[in-house]
């Protein structure tokens, strides 16, 4: 059946089979031992029903199936399926006992409406959603075609007590359950019965009646139950032969059955393809479907695939970038269809620094989530990594929007988060990787490659006279010929960005952008320092100031955590060489040999060495004084 593809297509999902496997095996040590009347048989049963409750506990209802199966299939006496329901209860024993001498203690879960818009709701609200999945799963084994790895919200519609699909479900619902009736009245329905009541005795714990299931509905949730289904099938293709007994009957009925088992196969065959790998999995499942799991798992994968393509700078960023906006556009319909989905609004802000430079979109991001779940560490250290990115752009922005007019403030307000100049620093950055064994074709094809994903991101390179990757391809090819002298190519896009958008400011203006950005920087990481005491940040901050020549915050910052009693050699240190990058000498010694002080008071293994180096330093630093 197409429904079984994706338990066997899942390694994930082995364990639905052997489950399977093993309480298949316990009904039938069942019925050897009413056979053959040994206890034998019995032992190995409750061996059965306990592997295959450890191998998942969608086989608790087959501690009721086997009894019943033994109730329809043989005439016997109360006291043998008294027996056997006692050795089946043995072995829930035995699978309990087992848990606890295995698992250390029951991980505790947190269920979100994200997963089951059922979770907190009670019993009643429930029904509706109960008789209705009853029937997807009963429509899905007989034929299914439209496959997801994931429902949830928005990907299943829950059912109320006015919804047709409820109403249209009961009606089923209840012939069900006249056949099953009728079973016990007529000897010649009695295996279509068992098929029937099979299925809905292994389906109705997955149908969040009395325990909403994560996903709401699930493929695979439903394989064991097929086999009654598929029962139930048979034996009613046999009721109606026997019933009109014509010649030509048997005939359309093994053509109707043949272009069934081909229609099947033809949607298994295409299924199967969808489990080529991850990326395709989830690209398959969630397009054109509205389910907010099922889009944050295509924006993930395509997240990591772009990471990990972006380490290798031989890779193509046509394509990288190609990813990237897959992930964005997943994400944004994921929040969409759940606007308080903190994970994947992080993962967003993530894009839009890494990939995009726009750290204001960062910001806003990071700063909605922050006001919701303040303990939110990812979202605390991209918070304040976006803020120390958007102020290294701006100070790099020194030389080509600073007004020659001091006091010159424009009346256009200019974007303190620059995304095309942070672009144009990620390039110069990147760039100097690329070029680190020379330049020369295949180095230049790179860099093109990289300039063309760039204008894919930001239409503002793509929209410079000519574009940016065209002037990038013609700069680079004019330097490698020898044809101009080397020079910061990028400069030029940097002025014509300037020029295009009228970013002139006076510097009284910038510095003062300036000093709020260093102070957001710095009001960023003492929330993240009260959010978690004990994480250090002081490193991801050094490293940032230093690309902006900042070397007065760098001492500011280790300053306070001094003040705050948490800081060290390592502190005193960073503030003696901000003093030497500063050419106040005096002062560098002065933190310098405080650093030694405390390294000589450490008991750090190899503290000679650390402190004959640092001797050597600060000698150094006098010397030249």
């Amino acid at each position: 059946m197409p429904i079984h593809t994706e338990v066997v297509n899942s390694l994930k999902n082995r364990d639905e089979i052997l489950s399977m496997y093993f309480s298949i095996l316990a009904l039938n040590f069942s019925l050897k031992y009413h056979k053959a009347n040994k206890l034998k048989f019995l032992l190995f049963c409750t061996l059965a029903i306990t592997a295959a409750l450890l191998s998942k506990k969608t086989a608790l209802p087959f501690i009721a199936i086997i009894p019943m199966a033994l109730f329809y299939c043989r005439k016997l006496a109360w006291k043998p399926i008294l027996l056997t329901f006692i050795s089946l209860g043995l072995g829930r024993l035995l699978f309990v006992l087992f848990r606890k001498g295995l698992v250390q203690s029951d991980k505790i879960r947190d269920f979100a409406t994200l997963e089951n818009p059922l979770f907190g709701q009670n019993l009643i609200h429930r029904i509706p959603t109960f008789v209705d999945t009853l029937f997807w799963y009963f429509r899905s084994t007989l034929l299914h075609f439209n496959f997801h790895s994931y429902y949830g919200l928005g990907g299943y519609e829950i059912a109320t007590f006015s919804s047709t699909s409820f109403l249209f479900a009961l009606i089923f619902l209840m012939g069900l359950l006249f056949v099953v009736v009728l079973g016990f009245i007529h000897q010649k329905f009695r295996l279509i019965s068992f098929g029937l009541l099979f299925f809905i005795l292994s389906i109705a714990g997955a149908c969040n009646l009395l325990f909403p299931m994560v996903g709401i509905v699930a493929e695979r949730l439903v394989f064991t139950g097929s086999l009654g289904v598929l029962v139930a099938l048979v034996f009613t293709m046999d009721r109606l032969q026997h019933r009109f007994n014509k010649p030509n009957l048997s005939k359309v009925m093994l053509l109707g059955l043949g272009l069934y088992v081909c229609l099947n196969g033809f949607i298994v065959v295409q299924r199967n393809t969808a489990w080529n790998d991850r990326i395709t999995l989830y690209q398959t499942d969630a397009k054109d479907f509205p389910s907010a799991k099922s889009q944050a798992l295509l924006g993930q994968e395509l997240q990591f695939l772009a990471n990990e393509a972006w380490q290798n700078l031989d890779t193509e960023t046509a394509a990288i970038y190609l990813k990237v906006r897959g992930a964005r556009q997943a994400y944004e319909t994921a929040i969409k269809i759940y606007p308080n989905y903190p994970k994947i609004q992080n993962n967003l802000a993530t894009l839009y620094s890494v990939y995009y430079c726009d750290e204001g979109a960062a910001i806003k991001l990071t700063n909605q989530i922050l006001l919701r779940h303040k303990d939110y560490k990812e979202a605390r250290l991209n918070h304040l990594n976006a803020c120390l990115k958007a102020y290294v752009v701006w100070c790099k922005m020194s030389p080509f929007v600073v007004s020659e007019k001091q006091d010159y403030n424009p009346s256009k307000k200019i974007n303190a988060y620059h995304a095309d100049f942070g672009l144009m620093n990620q390039f110069e950055e990147r760039g100097k990787l690329i070029l680190k064994n020379g330049l020369n074709p295949n180095s230049i094809q790179t860099l093109v490659s990289y300039a063309r994903g760039m204008e894919t991101m930001n239409t503002n390179l793509a929209d410079l006279s000519p574009p940016f990757a065209t002037n990038i391809d013609a700069a680079l090819h004019s330097l490698y010929e020898g044809k101009t002298p080397n020079h910061n190519i990028l400069d030029t896009f940097r002025k014509e960005i300037v020029k295009k958008d009228a970013l002139t400011i006076g510097a009284t203006a910038f510095l003062s952008m300036q000093r709020k950005l260093q102070n957001d920087c710095f009001q960023s990481a003492e929330d993240y320092e009260k959010a978690f005491p004990k994480e250090r940040y002081a490193d991801l901050m050094d490293r940032y100031f230093m690309e902006a020549n900042d070397f007065q915050s760098i001492i500011r910052l280790h300053k306070a955590l001094i003040t705050k009693g948490k800081g060290g050699a390592k502190d005193y240190i960073q503030i003696g060489n901000a003093y030497v990058n500063l050419g106040d000498q005096t002062k560098a010694v002065k933190a310098l040999k405080k650093g030694y002080d405390f390294i000589e008071q450490s008991k750090l293994q190899n503290k000679t060495s650390e402190l004959q180096r640092l001797q050597r330093f600060i000698e150094k630093i006098e010397s030249s004084n």
